[in-house]
């Protein structure tokens, strides 16, 4: 990996462990500590489960610390998922076709294995881009790390793309993440020994992978003030879902970006109609989900329950938006927010923290330009929160 891929920790990250103090500190009670990094290269090869089990908890892990806004313990998990990846885990035999043999000691000579269909390794090799790029919240810089993990994981989008008159893209010789230069990506089959299901599942989560990029691309451009290639990658996002046939659910977040990027540009009406026009298509997407949720027969539909949690992140994304750009406009006419405003203020700045992450600190900031009383916008704003990347514009 090149030096500006590998991600650093802070010095006070270094003594933090893998895991919860709890479970990595070694006591009589608790015989299976995790081994810290340095012991864990010096452990036999692990089995194709644990490798596959180590890599989907590194990628859990990584997006569930950064929405806690636990950065440090975030990066040294990317770390630790680059490490994994360097190591050649993907292309063992075992694991890079997607299928994973459980081991199970047999009470008969004949026995039939446990095969366990798991997330193909092209997707999880896409998937490392795109978790280290969200992970990477620190934008400034001559090479920020959010922009240059998005950029070459869509590069190796490019390169795996089919042209014209050819095959899919099947598995590579060797998923090399060390060099870093996608010149070195070699390709070597085609989808030709995978089912049909198979091989349009592994294309539909690499053509949203690749969606999660461009918006990624578009997010860090907006917080850099490079806003020609902030509209340039917008407008190859709204191409690429309409492609794909899925502009319609990624068109709050596009919506959500104009607003974002008109903000910016201090084109205040066209970033209060973007605002509301994204509220709404949130909305009205939260309203469709619940109403999916309330028909199937189970409640525990994951994609389901997962398409909620996104629409109302979006909608209480862009009421955020929209409520601090009536901040700032008030504030910068020398006049006091009206009282709807602050009415309204105060169920969203409620509505960002009961979400947490990043928005719990959206809202604290919120909170604090509402107040009138200064020793109370200083508490709001002095209690402890390390979430970076706060995308807010007042």
């Amino acid at each position: 990996m090149p030096e500006e891929l590998k991600p650093t920790a802070s010095p006070s990250a270094q003594s933090v462990p893998l895991a919860p103090r709890s479970l990595n500190t070694p006591s009589p009670s608790n015989p299976l500590a995790l081994p810290s990094s340095d012991s864990a290269s010096k452990l036999p090869q692990r089995t194709p489960l644990l490798a596959t089990l180590e890599l989907h908890i590194l990628n859990l892990g990584v997006l569930a610390y950064v929405h806690a806004g636990r950065c440090n313990e975030a990066t040294m998990r990317v770390s630790r998922l680059h490490t994994v990846l360097d190591s050649g885990v993907l292309e063992r035999e075992g694991i890079r076709d997607g299928v994973v043999e459980v081991p199970i000691h047999p009470s008969s000579s004949n026995h039939v294995p446990l095969l366990i269909h798991t997330t193909h390794p092209r997707v999880v090799f896409h998937l490392a881009f795109l978790v280290s790029a969200v992970a990477m919240r620190d934008a400034t810089g001559r090479k920020p790390k959010p922009k240059v993990f998005a950029l070459e994981g869509l590069k190796i989008c490019d390169k795996e793309r089919p042209k014209d008159g050819q095959k899919p893209v099947g598995r590579c010789k060797r998923y090399v993440l060390s060099q870093g230069n996608v010149a070195n990506y070699e390709v070597l089959t085609d989808l030709s020994w995978v089912g049909l299901r198979v091989r349009q599942d592994v294309e539909e989560r690499l053509t949203k992978i690749e969606a999660d990029l461009l918006c990624e691309l578009v997010s860090v451009c907006i917080q850099r003030s490079e806003f020609d290639d902030a509209e340039e990658h917008l407008n190859r996002l709204i191409a690429h879902t309409r492609t794909h046939s899925l502009f319609d659910a990624y068109a709050a977040r596009i919506t959500l970006y104009h607003a974002h990027l008109s903000h910016a540009l201090c084109q205040r009406s066209r970033a209060f109609a973007c605002y509301r026009l994204a509220a709404a298509l949130a909305s009205a997407e939260e309203q469709q989900e619940q109403t999916s949720t309330s028909l199937i027969s189970t409640t525990t539909n994951d994609q389901v329950h997962s398409g909620i949690a996104v629409a109302r992140f979006v909608r209480v994304a862009a009421q955020a938006g929209e409520l601090g750009l009536r901040i700032g406009i008030a504030r910068e006419k020398g006049a006091e927010v009206d009282k709807d405003t602050r009415r309204w203020g105060d169920e969203v700045v409620k509505e960002c923290r009961m979400l947490g992450g990043t928005l719990e600190a959206v809202g604290r900031v919120l909170e604090a330009c509402l107040t009138d009383e200064i020793v109370a916008a200083k508490y709001v704003l002095s209690l402890p929160f390390d979430s970076r990347g706060v995308m807010l514009i007042i």
